[in-house]
């Protein structure tokens, strides 16, 4: 065994007791510090921390990034948090996966990430549970924890997520796999397989490696010694107290997974996990007390609600945790006319929006991209067809973006393909209609986008470019009318674009 390994393997939070006390129930695996904070209970989150300060980079109490998402963060504690992910104590492989993937800035959910990571001089990490509805990001925060949680060299299971569905854990697998393309981690994915099972396609990145229905695994690793580990509850709890190793495929067998390295454990959509109201708490409880490592590894716990009996569990098994509320943030989109072109190819986008500029006199517009090398694609485009336009994305240094947002604002770039870089806080009353190229990554960007267009009472027009071969309404774009209350039809004519 390395050094490293043991020194993994004797670390603890030195902010929590060890406790080698073992139990089968969850609410006794661990103690809670009789100094720490109580949980805030639904009537504390419902009012903001008092005396909140504008931050972006340094601490703060209730409000994350000043005037841009005031009161949409409430939390029982001081936390470092940040409006840039590029100024979060995050390892560069894992900041350059997150700017690869189309992430540039944080979403307030986000923006709270530090407070999950190990302090940069202390080395002390603390529990965390965190409250945010569904498309704030929740899935990022602790994503990024997890990956910057591990110590590569040490080539044994170091995080566990579990998440309670095979589709979700299979969502969080992905995002993983995404922005630690660059890490050196190595990931697998443990999911239980019933008749309802859905085959995604696993071709969405270099490194992953179908082994069968109920593992995958990314990075180079022996079989059941990846360092992260995602899977469903029953899954979770075969392979890591089956003494007979666990079947993959009816000719191939990984032995039992060794759990003595854990330093992270996360629980996603903890609300379901914990709930009286079905089988996966007595799971839980029995993963736990197979955890050597579970009363003293950094716990995170992420839920859209916590209802009494998940909050007094929690109690009971974080030790002085962080504890962060976000709220969904309600923006006045009232005047901005909003509408979707369904398309049968990704391809088809391109000739569609060469299309409507042909074709329509449109005044200022934005058109949104997920990523730079997407963005600079439809720029030349453009370009080439004789549009004003012009460019931007966070890879662009900094007197390059000043330059193009000053052309931007008197005129002379009248079309500006962007990344989520400008979703928020950039203010031109002149821009008249935002193209979402692709849809944002998280729901709560789409509203910020859409934002830049019908400023202090004009009129805007939001276009969305979908894929449906089917020719039925998009599933992204019911997704967003029933998580903004919307109403987004089908583009009926070009003449609506004028403006």
């Amino acid at each position: 065994m390395s050094r490293n390994e043991n020194d993994l393997r004797s670390s603890r939070r030195s902010d929590v007791p060890l406790n080698t006390t073992n139990s089968s129930n969850i609410r006794s695996n661990t103690a809670m510090n009789s100094g720490s904070k109580t949980f805030a209970t639904d009537d504390d989150w419902d009012t903001p921390a008092s005396n909140p300060t504008e931050s972006s980079n340094d601490s703060t109490t209730g409000s994350i990034d000043g005037a841009q998402a005031q009161n949409s963060v409430t939390t029982n504690d001081v936390i470092a948090t940040s409006s840039n992910f590029d100024s979060m104590p995050i390892k560069p492989c894992i900041l350059r996966g997150l700017f690869a993937s189309g992430f540039e800035k944080p979403s307030p959910c986000q923006q709270t990430i530090p407070s999950a990571l190990a302090h940069p001089e202390t080395g002390i990490v603390r529990d965390v549970i965190l409250a945010a509805k569904a498309g704030s990001g929740k899935t990022l925060f602790f994503t990024v924890a997890a990956l910057n949680s591990v110590e590569v060299d040490i080539k044994k299971p170091q995080v566990i997520i579990v998440s309670p569905t095979r589709e979700l854990a299979y969502q969080t697998f992905k995002v993983a796999c995404d922005i630690g393309s660059f890490a050196g981690v190595s990931i697998a994915l443990h999911r239980g397989v019933g008749n309802k099972t859905k085959k995604e396609p696993t071709a969405f990145l270099r490194g992953v490696s179908v082994k069968s229905e109920s593992y995958i695994s990314f990075g180079n690793a022996r079989e059941g010694e990846e360092q992260i580990i995602i899977a469903t509850p029953g899954r979770l709890l075969d392979i890591i107290t089956n003494e007979k190793g666990v079947r993959i495929s009816p000719v191939k067998t990984i032995k039992k997974i060794d759990t003595s390295f854990t330093r992270l454990f996360v629980m996603d959509e903890a609300d379901e996990l914990l709930s009286p109201k079905n089988d996966f708490q007595d799971t839980i409880a029995k993963i736990f007390s197979n955890i050597p490592t579970i009363e003293f590894c950094q716990k995170i716990i992420v839920s859209a609600t916590i209802t009494d009996p998940v909050l007094e569990i929690c109690r009971q098994i974080l030790q002085n945790p962080v504890q962060i509320l976000v709220k969904k943030e309600e923006i006045n989109i009232s005047n901005i006319k909003q509408y979707y072109v369904g398309l049968t190819e990704e391809e088809d986008k391109a000739a569609c929006l060469l299309d409507i500029y042909s074709n329509a006199s449109i005044g200022t517009s934005i058109v949104f991209a997920n990523t730079a090398i997407k963005a600079e694609y439809i720029y030349n485009l453009l370009k080439e067809k004789g549009f004003s336009a012009g460019f931007i994305h966070a890879k662009l240094a900094m007197d390059e973006r000043d330059g193009i947002m000053r052309d931007f604002r008197n005129g002379t770039i009248r079309v500006l393909v962007a990344t989520d870089l400008i979703a928020r806080g950039i203010d031109v009353q002149s821009v008249s209609v935002v193209f979402n190229y692709d849809l944002p990554p998280s729901l709560e960007n789409y509203i910020h986008r859409i934002g830049r267009c019908g400023r202090y009472g004009r009129v805007g027009v939001a276009v969305n470019f979908v894929v449906e071969p089917n020719n039925s309404k998009p599933k992204d774009i019911v997704t967003l009318e029933k998580y903004y209350n919307l109403d987004i039809r089908p583009l009926p004519s070009l003449d609506i674009l004028k403006m």
